[in-house]
């Protein structure tokens, strides 16, 4: 697991990381409960979710796996549910 959080963090404090979690927070379609999570995986978990796995059948790696499991804890408990563009 100590493996799956360097590349986490390698990839989310590039230029292109940063990015990445920058456009999963403004692209997310529900406000995000963050308290107590890791804002970094929920931005990248949103934008993975979002940006990249809705519209296209691309597959996750496990690499991107824990981001998405931390966005879908920060969106968990809400009434109102996400709809896609596609």
């Amino acid at each position: 697991m100590a493996s799956l959080s360097a590349h986490l963090h390698v990839s989310a404090s590039s230029g292109p990381g940063r990015a990445k979690v920058r456009m999963g927070y403004e692209i997310a379609p529900v406000p995000l409960d963050t308290r107590g999570k890791n804002r970094v995986l929920i931005g990248l978990g949103s934008y993975i979710v979002n940006a990249q796995l809705v519209c296209s059948d691309r597959e996750i790696s496990d690499g991107d796996l824990r981001a998405v499991y931390e966005y879908l804890s920060a969106i968990r408990g809400r009434t109102d549910s996400p709809k896609s563009d596609c």
